[in-house]
């Protein structure tokens, strides 16, 4: 037999792997988290006729309320939604020509040639985080604007698509 000891292995690879599972972990994580707390925000965005029942929901588990305090706290709520979410459609109706602006000056920055790529990926974005409200007011007919946003503006002046072709 041989005096010499057999060969030891280092430690750090595995500790190296260990940091890196530890942090693909935390990673994935956070997109997890973040994905959640973006996709909750849309749909409060979107469906703002559900908030009544979600607003009593929650502060039925976090405040420990029984059915019958949830169910009066949807309807003081619902009671006064109507006024909500008036005063949001007049926000975002105050914002649509802003927004139409800031679009058009944006395009004009781009020239011709990202000037549609833009346009429809702007479209893409108004749509998924801001669609119109249907029915903002009960009894009141359709939001301020519903229908479909108009696109690009045509006819003379900046921001125009066949300007940009042009210039």
């Amino acid at each position: 037999m041989s005096d010499t000891p057999a060969p030891t292995r280092s430690v750090w690879p595995i500790v190296l792997l260990c940091a890196v599972i530890f942090l693909a972990g935390g990673i994935v994580g956070a997109g997890l988290a973040v994905y959640s707390v973006i996709d909750g925000a849309k749909q409060a965005l979107q469906n703002p006729e559900e908030m009544p029942r979600r607003i009593a929901r929650r502060m039925q588990r976090r405040l420990d309320l029984t059915d019958t305090q949830a169910e009066r706290v949807r309807a003081i709520v619902e009671t006064h939604q109507a006024d909500l979410l008036g005063l949001r459609a007049t926000a975002l109706e105050g914002a649509d020509p802003i927004l139409d602006t800031m679009r058009d000056e944006i395009a004009t920055e781009l020239g011709p040639a990202g000037a549609d790529g833009f346009l429809q990926h702007w479209g893409r974005m108004r749509d998924e985080w801001a669609p119109r409200m249907q029915g903002f007011r009960p009894g009141a007919g359709p939001g301020p604007g519903a229908g479909p946003r108009p696109g690009p503006k045509s006819g003379p002046g900046p921001g125009r698509r066949e300007n940009l072709r042009d210039g």
